[in-house]
């Protein structure tokens, strides 16, 4: 048994094959093995379409205080499967171990066509972007900022990389394998002093090694490896941001375990159509390997003039113009800055024509055409897993591909692929979603059979949750949860994972209604069985969808990128319903609403305009006025406190008289002069004492947990705080199950009960039963969150997080070009009015400022202007496929 136990306990399957993995090592005697599980490869084509590589260039250098730990120490690369994680450290590997790549970034600023090293134009056009965009020269003395400039020193043996999730073996006892990897590498493959030797360690998948709830979790283990030496960054690849932020958080001293400026999180998506439409036609990235004679990248980086050389740049797509017109119209009330922004695209476009355009057929427009055609099928998952090679064939025999036909060489090749996204995706819903601590195992097939609706659905108009749930008591329903679940479990999930989104009405305070949308039209296609020639010759319908479905998405990453991180409309895009008119995506901008319609058809151009007038007409900057929207400001770690509202009379007839009537003579009429108190505030009151006053604040908090359970209703409530003891069972009552004294059940005993027990009770079923003790642990989950939003909230009010300098400065935005107006208010009877009792729990919140211009996404080929009829606002109708190229 000894000999078995030491036998086992020095079982360490990362340290056996580390060499084989790294196989770039100078003492490395590996090569890389393609499709073996770890094995990663540095070889495969540049992604520098995706702006996401350059953002990751960027946590990679390292800053002139790196010493004193002014830098950025771990940077976490988060999002769901099959969105280029992985290609992401492949190839920021790359530039350490690569040497011919290297030597090309250090010369290709002096070299011209005649004496590069060699000639791929994909290897030339990454160096040139990466010296231009990130690391340009300086100027006149030819030397190369930042990583270029560092990469000398940072060699194959700087480099560690740990694949997580390539054997289950690596997460047998993570803990301790990846110390003594990292240990080994630094004592014997670290070419230097660790201490000093500056280092990166990449950890892939690091979600896979998810923790329980009561065990401290990969946090620590990243705390202390970065603890040791300031020499080391460390780069992980995880699910979402949540679980990031989640593992940073130390309970115990309640504080993040490492301070805002050396931690940083990317979250990576599925590529959007301008990164598809750069990828099938090479010249709207500026690369052209037909053409490549006709650019001297030396010249153009060291700013030469020469006759007819061509800048990369002239024919690039880039959506910098459009973020920073859309900011400088609000910011300086210039909405003609839309106007010209646009006006140059379509210029940039003439000019691509001019140069390698040949009719009406071959023409930039045509090309953007095709490529929509083909993104509306394959979205961004499926298009980011199609091999490269394919987009090396002719036109004619890229569509057969994805039409499945015979004609192509491999006429099975994209069902295949779009069936293993498929699988893999819905896969990951299963073993992933309850990694974000909001879902229970056994519930995960709900969010598998949600997403499926949706993708079959399509649905673009908002519709109400009993629609889904069905009326509380029937059995007409889609999904057996409540609203609460579907909203902040359900699709809070989906979201995480870039799955489907859900949004509110604009000004709806107590929305009844909601909308879901689509992340990524391909993964519903490939669900439908779809291929190109169900887009090309699909009825208007299907296709108005699918258009609907592309811009809602887009629309939402422009608010992401428009938006500080931390601003609670970062990602917030609503719709909004008036009398007679409809507009379809509300998104926000340096606080402000911007209306967008869409025109999917060609024919209600007209329509969307009128409405997108109205509602630049009847909003305001004014919290009262009739058209009006607020977002509450939360941290992004935790849950804002909330509670119950309304009537307390069902819950004071809980109690006998003599306790009804001291509350109702201390004031206590609704729920919320209840909420806010302490059992000791509550005690003040005549006639109440602790023991009273603590049953109170029980009765409160089982009100609340109880508001939103699905077929719970007042005698069911009562049941459970004055559960019947008639008759010779002992388990109605918490004190027959627990051996405790209590008579009524809590939150905290329902949580503990087996449902069994609980279903005994009168009125009660087992599925009612299990609904109430998956609610209650699910307060006392969020009640535990709510502790860590006051701290962050606390934290981020003062500045330290780097949100706006704090919420603070809001209350100056004008300075700022801000358009939102920050509000402390303290919670009461209603969200519109601040309460005079200091008592009650304060809450931050962002009121919009007032509208400045619209938009409509039109089915034509111009850019036209329109005003709205009283204020003369400025509407821009803008062709959706030039909207989506440059987005």
């Amino acid at each position: 048994m000894t000999d078995a136990a030491s036998r086992f306990g020095s079982f360490d399957a990362l340290r056996e094959r580390i060499h084989d993995i790294n196989y770039w090592w100078s003492s490395s005697e590996a090569t890389y093995r393609p499709n073996r599980p770890g094995s990663i490869d540095i070889e495969q084509d540049w992604a520098f379409y995706k702006s996401d590589f350059f953002g990751t260039l960027d946590k990679l250098t390292w800053a002139d205080g790196w010493r004193d730990g002014d830098d950025t120490r771990l940077f976490a690369i988060t999002g769901p499967e099959n969105t280029g994680k992985t290609t992401l450290l492949s190839q920021s590997i790359k530039l350490f171990v690569d040497e011919e790549f290297r030597e090309l970034l250090w010369t290709l600023p002096d070299a011209d066509d005649q004496n590069l090293p060699f000639t791929d134009v994909s290897q030339l056009r990454a160096a040139w972007a990466i010296d231009k965009y990130h690391h340009t020269t300086k100027a006149g003395d030819n030397e190369y900022a930042k990583l270029v400039q560092q990469l000398p020193e940072l060699g194959p043996d700087r480099v560690l990389y740990l694949p997580l999730d390539a054997d289950p073996a690596f997460q047998l006892r993570p803990e301790r394998q990846i110390k003594e990897v990292v240990d080994y590498f630094s004592d014997e493959i670290l070419d230097g002093d660790p201490d000093e030797t500056r280092h990166y360690v990449f950890i892939d998948d690091i979600h896979t090694l998810a923790s329980d709830p009561d065990e401290s979790g990969w946090g620590e283990l990243i705390s202390e490896l970065l603890d040791e030496t300031p020499a080391r960054k460390i780069v992980v690849t995880g699910v979402a941001e949540e679980t990031v932020e989640r593992e940073l958080y130390d309970p115990e001293r309640d504080q993040m375990r490492l301070p805002p400026q050396q931690y940083d999180i990317e979250t990576v998506i599925p590529p959007k159509f301008r990164d598809y439409l750069q990828r099938r036609f090479p010249i709207f990235e500026g690369a052209d390997p037909d053409r490549r004679i006709d650019i001297d990248y030396g010249a153009q980086l060291r700013g030469d003039s020469i006759e007819d050389v061509h800048d990369p740049d002239t024919y690039r797509l880039s959506g910098s113009d459009l973020r920073r017109s859309f900011q400088g119209a609000i910011t300086e009330d210039d909405p003609e800055r839309i106007v010209a922004a646009l006006t140059r695209y379509e210029e940039q476009l003439s000019e691509i024509d001019d140069w390698v355009g040949t009719g009406d057929t071959n023409s930039p427009r045509e090309w953007i055409t095709t490529a929509l055609e083909e993104y509306l099928l394959l979205g961004g998952y499926l298009s980011l897993r199609i091999e490269d090679d394919v987009f090396d064939r002719p036109d004619r025999e890229i569509r057969a591909y994805l039409r499945n036909s015979a004609q192509s060489s491999d006429s099975s090749g994209f069902s295949s692929v779009a069936t293993d996204v498929l699988d893999e995706t819905l896969g990951t819903i299963h073993e992933q979603a309850p990694a974000f601590d909001s879902i229970r195992p056994h519930r995960t097939r709900d969010l598998g059979r949600l997403y499926s609706w949706a993708a079959h659905t399509m649905e673009t108009e908002p519709f109400e949750y009993d629609e889904l749930l069905g009326d509380s008591g029937t059995d007409d329903w889609i999904l057996d949860v409540d609203r609460r679940t579907l909203r902040n479990k359900y699709f809070d999930t989906l979201e995480q994972m870039v799955l489907l989104t859900f949004s509110d009405g604009y000004g709806n305070k107590k929305p009844r209604e909601l909308r879901v949308a689509l992340r990524d039209v391909g993964l519903a296609n490939a669900l439908c069985w779809r291929d190109l020639d169900d887009i090309t010759m699909a009825d208007a319908e299907l296709r108005s969808r699918l258009e609907y479905m592309v811009a809602f998405d887009h629309i939402m990453r422009l608010s992401y990128n428009f938006n500080h991180r931390h601003d609670p409309n970062a990602g917030v895009v609503n719709y909004w319903k008036g009398d007679d008119q409809f507009v379809e995506f509300i998104p926000k901008v340096a606080g402000a609403p911007i209306p967008i319609g869409l025109d999917t058809t060609g024919e209600e151009l007209d329509q969307k305009v009128a409405a997108v007038g109205e509602f630049l007409d009847r909003q305001s900057s004014s919290p009262d006025a009739e058209l009006h929207d607020f977002v509450r400001y939360e941290p992004t770690v935790g849950e804002p406190p909330t509670g119950p509202a309304g009537s307390a009379d069902e819950l004071l007839n809980w109690f006998d008289e003599s306790v009804e009537v001291a509350l109702r003579e201390a004031g206590v009429d609704r729920l919320e002069d209840l909420w806010s108190q302490s059992a000791e505030e509550i005690s003040n009151a005549d006639g109440i004492d602790s023991q009273t006053a603590t049953e109170i604040v029980d009765a409160v908090e089982l009100y609340d947990m109880l508001g939103d359970v699905r077929g719970i209703g007042s005698s069911k409530r009562e049941a459970l705080w004055n559960p019947s003891t008639d008759g010779d069972d002992p388990n109605l009552t918490p004190a027959g199950v627990f051996e405790e004294s209590e008579t009524h059940w809590t939150v905290g005993t329902l949580a503990a009960a087996d449902p069994d027990h609980l279903a005994q009770i009168p009125g009660f079923t087992e599925t009612t039963a299990a609904r109430v003790v998956e609610a209650a642990e699910t307060y006392l989950r969020r009640e535990e969150e709510e502790s860590e939003y006051e701290r962050r909230l606390d934290t981020v009010l003062n500045g330290d997080e780097g949100y706006w300098d704090g919420i603070a400065p809001l209350e100056a935005a004008d300075d700022r070009g801000y358009l939102g107006r920050y509000e402390r208010y303290e919670w009461g009877g209603s969200d519109d009015s601040e309460s005079s009792r200091g008592s009650r729990p304060v809450h931050h919140r962002i009121h919009d400022g007032e509208a400045p211009f619209g938009i409509v996404l039109s089915k034509g080929d111009k850019i036209e202007q329109f005003q709205s009829p009283e204020d003369e606002k400025l509407i821009v109708s803008v062709p959706l496929w030039l909207f989506l190229s440059v987005s």
